[in-house]
């Protein structure tokens, strides 16, 4: 049997009560007892519908399942489209009436409360320590605006991209005192491969413009549109993956690719800290978690207990039980999450990223042996 969990039991209240409310009103419609009290039932049907099914949603969906209340005001004018549909020309006037003062009374509310939640949420921003991550701080902000965690952490991607894209040239990557980080974006080539993706997206807008204008010069500009923030999203990421490294701290540790993953490891839940085989982890095996945008990991690090990680627009990855790392110094990162960890020496085995035959400074360095073998 299908169990609702407590967080989506208001809503399923709201969907049935919502649904019984419109059932209602249709077999009220379809009835002769609209033509023989055509005032008074218009006037119940319109009370019904914008009405009592917007207050079932400020009770079950905003208040008792914290979805964000600027989601009222969709919910009144699907409500009020539904009335112009159901009620027959002719019984009409009540709904014109309403139209004309709960509509703006709705929208002056949803704007009251979206206002509060911004000052809110613009207070907890300027109250941020310095050393926060700005993604963090502007979710966590928008969280607590929002009221759903799943929405503030996708508004906060597409935003965030474009602040990496646009302002964050002059900013560096945030760490706390007791954090040592660990960059992961120096020896992939990982700056190599996004510069690639830049230049063939721009390379292939320009063409497809030139293409398509002869036909519609409209479409033409809005795939032109659509190209640059292509380039726009390939730069912000770019700029998120030097931006957030991977961070050791006293408690837990942070692994993070740019925005494609965010897991936090408390240092209590680190059973061992390895280095990875040669031949690397299937990506899609159970309760792993590959974290490195190119190049193989070198480490692997395996829990006690399974952690959640968080993926791009707030998707999550549930019971990870292991965790392929890639970090620029692995020997480095080894060891120093072997001490906070709290583990034997011997639980870390060293091995350079080197001697991994597929990483990226294992084929420069082949490269290189034959390049000399030849002259």
């Amino acid at each position: 049997m299908l169990a609702l969990g407590p967080s989506r039991r208001p809503l399923a209240g709201f969907a049935l009560s919502a649904i019984l409310v419109y059932a209602t009103t249709l077999a009220i419609v379809s009835s002769p007892l609209l033509a023989a009290a055509p005032r008074a039932l218009s006037a119940a049907i319109t009370i019904d519908l914008l009405v009592t099914v917007p207050l079932l949603y400020w009770f079950l969906a905003v208040r008792r399942a914290r979805v964000p209340a600027v989601t009222l005001l969709p919910v009144f004018l699907v409500s009020l489209a539904a009335a112009r549909l159901i009620l027959p020309e002719g019984y009409e006037g009540w709904l014109g009436l309403a139209s004309l003062t709960v509509l703006p009374l709705v929208e002056v509310a949803v704007m009251g409360v979206a206002a509060v939640r911004t000052r809110r949420m613009v207070r907890r921003m300027r109250a941020t320590p310095r050393e926060a991550d700005p993604f963090d701080a502007f979710r966590d902000a928008l969280e607590e605006m929002m009221g759903s965690p799943a929405l503030a952490h996708a508004v906060a991607a597409e935003v965030m991209l474009v602040w990496y894209a646009l302002l964050s040239w002059r900013s560096a990557p945030r760490v706390a005192p007791d954090e040592t980080a660990f960059t992961n974006d120096r020896r992939t080539g990982a700056m190599g491969v996004m510069s690639g993706l830049g230049m063939a997206t721009t390379l292939e807008g320009a063409v497809v413009h030139v293409l398509v204008a002869h036909h519609d010069d409209r479409l033409a500009w809005v795939l032109t549109a659509l190209s640059a923030y292509t380039l726009l999203w390939i730069v912000g990421f770019a700029r998120a993956l030097r931006l957030r490294p991977v961070t050791l701290g006293p408690r837990a540790a942070r692994v993070r690719v740019g925005m494609i993953w965010d897991v936090a490891v408390p240092s209590s839940a680190i059973a061992a800290v390895d280095a990875s085989p040669r031949a690397g982890i299937d990506r899609e095996t159970p309760g792993y978690l590959h974290a490195a945008f190119v190049g193989t990991p070198q480490t692997v690090v395996t829990l006690r207990e399974p952690v959640d990680a968080i993926g791009l627009y707030g998707w999550r990855k549930r019971g990870i039980e292991r965790i392929g790392v890639y970090v620029d110094d692995p020997v480095a990162f080894r060891a120093e999450l072997t001490r906070r960890a709290g583990l034997a020496p011997a639980a870390a085995h060293p091995q350079a990223p080197e001697d991994d035959p597929g990483s990226l400074a294992a084929a420069r360095r082949a490269w290189a042996d034959r390049h000399r073998r030849t002259e």
